[in-house]
């Protein structure tokens, strides 16, 4: 009899578990309260960036961020030994499996404007076919499994915190543009060539060259123009000849200093160019020198600085007239000492030696300066 109960006990026992069992998991299916409890399952990812543009201050723990919202956390920052020479930098993070990602994603690398705090910023999570946005005209991308990778977004760094990624991505396609058009402008070294191609460059010269001779031989047989037109008429044409074939002469030997200020201009704002983008590139890896302020030997570095600048600014205008008077002398040879550009050409080759020589003698006497000041 009292195995009888005791097999009736335990019987009750095990059922009265598994309803208890059965109800703690329906309320946590119910409820979410695993997820609330241990959180949602994550997965991994990995973003590469390019080596010259680097990933600021990012570092494992730093913040992965989706429309400004946490959404996960960076897991690791690594060099890709893989390559010879390295040429990327792959990092890991970690984010909600729910947050589905496309191969088209875009992801930015976004510093604080002040401190050494960087984050990974998901502007888009990118779109698969059929899902384009409106007005999109990019590439359709394919959803990124688990432990995938996806290449990074170049942004512009501290123009990305303050203007945003859509204006950062503007910003970055205008100074794009310039050093493009600078360098184009600048390889060609003159005008025609850029505007309208090296062969109808070579055909207006070719043309103008030709024209010229044709006037030469109207004028030197003015009999023909005296019996076809008269000699009133045929005056009036041969002045008119005259006229243009002066212009023509004045056009070719103004062209060579034309030519050099053309350069010269080019050749300025290509520097300058270069001088923005190395300041950006500054500003982007050390913005708290907005804020310091340079000590006694920084600010005499930063006149040497200026100085040598200028010195390289005259070298080259210097040259560039020198280039122009050469080319003038090699067109016309002897003759061309008489024509107006001659003395045109002349007066700025004095220039650019006078520019030259005040630049080298600041450039002296500033390293004098220092070298007395280095000493004990």
């Amino acid at each position: 009899m009292s195995n009888t109960a005791a097999s009736q006990n335990l019987k009750a026992g095990s059922f009265v578990l598994i309803g208890i069992a059965l109800g703690i998991a329906l309320i946590f299916i119910l409820s979410n309260a695993w997820g609330a409890m241990f959180g949602d399952r994550k997965v991994s990812y990995t973003v590469v960036y390019p080596v010259a543009d680097g990933v600021d201050f990012l570092s494992p723990g730093s913040a992965v961020r989706l429309g400004g919202l946490l959404v996960g956390k960076v897991e690791a920052v690594v060099l890709d030994h893989v390559q010879d020479p390295v040429e990327e930098v792959k990092v890991k993070f970690t984010m909600p499996a729910n947050l589905e990602l496309y191969t088209n994603a875009q992801v930015l690398v976004s510093s604080a404007l002040v401190g050494n705090i960087s984050s990974l910023d998901i502007v888009s999570v990118g779109w698969g076919k059929g899902s384009e946005p409106v007005g999109n005209t990019g590439a359709v991308g394919m959803p990124l499994i688990a432990g995938g990778t996806l290449t990074g977004t170049v942004s512009a760094g501290m123009i990305n915190s303050i203007l945003g990624s859509a204006g950062a991505a503007d910003t970055n396609a205008t100074l794009s543009n310039i050093a493009t058009i600078t360098t184009k402008l600048r390889g060609d070294g003159t005008l025609l060539p850029w505007a309208i191609g090296d062969v109808p460059a070579k055909s207006f010269s070719d043309g103008i060259n030709a024209m010229g001779r044709t006037l030469q031989k109207l004028e030197s047989n003015g009999e023909v123009l005296k019996w076809a037109l008269g000699d009133p008429s045929a005056a009036s044409v041969g002045s008119s000849l005259a006229a243009v074939q002066q212009t023509l002469t004045s056009l070719e030997g103004h062209w060579p200093l034309w030519s050099s200020a053309v350069g010269s201009t080019l050749a300025n704002l290509e520097l300058s160019g270069q001088q923005l983008n190395l300041m950006m590139q500054e500003l982007r890896t050390s913005p708290w020198r907005l804020l310091y302020r340079p000590t006694e030997a920084e600010a005499s570095n930063e006149l040497l600085f200026e100085a040598s600048r200028n010195f390289v600014f005259g070298a080259a205008d210097l040259r560039s007239a020198a280039k122009s008077m050469d080319r003038l002398l090699q067109s016309h040879g002897d003759a061309g000492q008489s024509l107006p550009a001659f003395t045109l050409l002349k007066d700025n080759l004095l220039k650019a030696a006078g520019r030259y020589e005040h630049a080298q003698q600041q450039l002296e006497q500033i390293l004098k300066a220092n070298k007395l000041n280095a000493a004990p």
